[in-house]
């Protein structure tokens, strides 16, 4: 590949990171990492404000929405935000963009658990569960949708495979509480 992109993790295998040449692109929002080799190029909003939490969902999308096509997928950063239990700041204009996805809800609990939105954050979670197999078909489904609805009305066929996928892991998840 010509680069590697390294997306909310805290910590990289040392091996992996030293014999790597690829130039790699790594955004995260744990504890900050120091000497680094220079093949990677380290964002962190903790380097700049040690006390901030920011999901690295937000930052991404806040680094890419002004690109063409990237400002349909707020709903995909927003699910980022909400599973990493924050508010997003760009909530008012989700809002605006998909006005049932907040379910009526601007506190991050009623979201988080009553909400579509809400929803969608467990759907990521689960979907990428199981068998490794499953989950890189899940995976790639999920590359592949345009709309909030396919996951929560099941508006098209791969939106219906998902939501099937996501109920019988559900169901299992259900059995162990």
């Amino acid at each position: 590949p010509d680069r590697i992109i390294i997306l909310d993790i805290a910590l990289m295998n040392d091996y992996f990171r030293e014999k790597i040449r690829t130039p790699i692109s790594w955004i995260d929002h744990h504890d900050p990492q120091e000497k680094l080799p220079k093949n990677i190029s380290y964002y962190n909003p903790k380097k700049f404000a040690p006390d901030s939490y920011i999901p690295t969902s937000q930052v991404a999308y806040e680094a890419l929405h002004a690109e063409e096509g990237m400002h349909e997928l707020s709903w995909v950063a927003a699910a980022g935000c909400i599973g990493d239990y924050v508010l997003p700041n760009f909530l008012d204009e989700l809002n605006a963009q998909f006005p049932y996805i907040l379910g009526g809800h601007h506190d991050l609990d009623m979201i988080r658990y009553h909400s579509p939105l809400g929803t969608i954050t467990r759907m990521f979670s689960f979907l990428t569960m199981g068998a490794t197999a499953d989950a890189n078909n899940n995976m790639k489904i999920l590359t592949r949708l345009t709309d909030p609805q396919e996951l929560t009305e099941g508006t098209t066929s791969r939106g219906r495979f998902l939501i099937k996928q996501f109920k019988k892991i559900d169901k299992q998840y259900q059995q162990i509480l």
